[in-house]
């Protein structure tokens, strides 16, 4: 008869649990994927920056942002972006990030 070996025990250390935050508020910061999708965004970053043919409006502005705002911080992209958009005066019922203003 022979002896069955010991069981083999296999786990994982230096891994840390990231915990599931439910019903908690998002962390703080500008959603830039989002606002890359807008067609106002997309002007805006085209009235700063010349979009390279390889790139759709949409790509060029997401990546540009994520280069802008690592440079000059999230809120100063983003107050440009926002003072822009009002001075431009074609969407008065739009917020900066395409919601619709209800009064």
């Amino acid at each position: 008869m022979t002896t069955k070996p010991p069981t083999i025990r296999v786990s994982a250390s230096g891994i840390e649990a990231k915990p599931v935050l439910m019903n908690t508020a998002p962390e703080p910061g500008i959603d830039w994927p989002a606002l890359s999708k807008l067609p106002t965004f997309q002007e805006f970053i085209g009235s700063i920056a010349d979009r390279p043919p390889d790139l759709d409006a949409e790509q060029f502005a997401n990546e540009y942002a994520f280069k802008l705002a690592a440079m000059a911080g999230d809120t100063e992209l983003y107050e440009r972006y926002a003072q822009w958009h009002q001075a431009q005066g074609r969407w008065p019922n739009e917020t900066p990030n395409g919601n619709l203003i209800t009064h």
